[in-house]
């Protein structure tokens, strides 16, 4: 098992361990908002996805995945109440 010191650490293992697959089209999933993979690998193209820092797209997956579960339980009336 790898353990990881801080996001850059474990950003430069992936980039080593998987630098064959990281050519094409990258989407990095909780990269840190800061495209630290960047400084290991050059894919043509590379989007991060994160809820800090400055990404791409800043969105916070657990929260826009909670509310999908919720509206589908309890969907939204006509008035627009739960």
């Amino acid at each position: 098992m790898v353990e990881y010191s801080n996001r850059e650490s474990r950003q430069k293992f992936i980039a080593e361990k998987f630098g064959d697959y990281l050519k094409g089209s990258v989407l990095n999933i909780g990269g840190g908002g800061d495209k630290v993979l960047l400084n290991y690998c050059q894919p043509n193209e590379y989007i991060e996805l994160d809820m800090c820092g400055e990404p791409d797209l800043l969105i916070d997956l657990d929260i826009r995945y909670l509310m999908n579960f919720l509206l589908i339980i309890h969907p939204v009336s006509k008035e627009g109440y739960w």
